[in-house]
């Protein structure tokens, strides 16, 4: 992935950033195979939340998370009103980076 900056993904999400605003290269999905300085971009399921995993993502390094609702962290946070439709946006937004007409 290209670099993007928090303010970045915010926009391009309609979100809200709450914290520093870092540059980011990594977005991850699945807890269990976050790797360090990722963002951490909970999903939620029917049978699975991941703001559930918000301290386990900081403890393996996650630099920030992407979420539907202000979690208590320290991490930078970008609030957004749905994290699943979010991800679309930022790859929409990638692509346009990318590829510009």
């Amino acid at each position: 992935m290209i670099k993007l900056t928090l303010a970045e993904i915010a926009q391009a999400t309609s979100g809200k950033l709450i914290g520093e605003d870092i540059t980011i290269d990594a977005i991850g999905t699945d807890s269990r195979a976050l790797t360090s300085g990722q963002v951490f971009l909970a999903l939620k399921g029917p049978n699975f939340d991941g703001h559930k995993f918000i301290e386990q993502v900081a403890s393996l390094g996650a630099s920030a998370v992407i979420v539907d609702h202000q979690v208590d962290t320290s991490l930078p946070q970008v609030v957004v009103e749905d994290t699943r439709l979010a991800l679309g946006a930022i790859g929409a937004h990638v692509k346009a980076k990318i590829a510009p007409k």
